[in-house]
């Protein structure tokens, strides 16, 4: 809990620095992977990712994005349920998807998620160890990234969380830092 705490004061200050570079989405997502196996054994844990696929990015954040999403969905993912992880090509964005099968989050719910301290089955949350701040620092992270994170499917069984970040082309990726200060002026992908 101090640790989240301190993660959102320093994004509130602007003090959580963001080094961004080239990223490749597949291992990123195969290590998300492998860290929700450990969550949830029980879990039948996937990833499809298209080939290719960079994001401009921190990695080490956007790696807390996604355990942030692979704990989330492994609290609430039963014995045998699926949990995914994948991402696509979308313009000129990449969307990576983390779905899980548990029970979903409520339609009535769904605009406050990503609200500090917010938690949609606060019986289940304080149970698990929850504090409803992981879904709030994952935001403001994506934010930080030129970024945006939002649920696909409220009011349904599972949970599907989307973020979209800025694609970068594998061309560029292979030009390191000489790309990175041009990426991060252009413009921030859609909402």
């Amino acid at each position: 809990l101090v640790s989240d705490l301190l993660a959102l004061a320093q994004l509130d200050e602007g003090a959580l620095r963001i080094e961004a570079e080239p990223v490749p989405v597949a291992p990123l997502l195969a290590t998300a992977a492998d860290e929700t196996r450990r969550l949830a054994p029980l879990a039948d844990v996937s990833v499809h990712a298209a080939p290719g696929l960079w994001v401009l990015g921190d990695p080490a954040r956007l790696r807390q994005v996604l355990l942030i999403l692979a704990d989330n969905a492994a609290r609430v993912t039963p014995p045998g349920g699926r949990i995914a992880f994948s991402a696509a090509r979308r313009g000129a964005s990449v969307e990576i998807e983390v779905s899980d099968s548990g029970p979903g989050i409520p339609a009535e719910h769904a605009a406050r998620i990503f609200e500090r301290f917010f938690r949609a089955d606060r019986a289940r949350a304080r149970a698990a160890g929850g504090a409803g701040l992981g879904l709030s620092i994952a935001r403001e992270l994506m934010v930080a990234h030129g970024g945006a994170i939002a649920l696909a499917n409220p009011g349904t069984p599972g949970a599907t969380l989307v973020l979209r970040l800025r694609a970068l082309d594998p061309d560029a990726a292979a030009l390191g830092d000489d790309v990175t200060s041009t990426v991060e002026a252009a413009a921030a992908p859609e909402h």
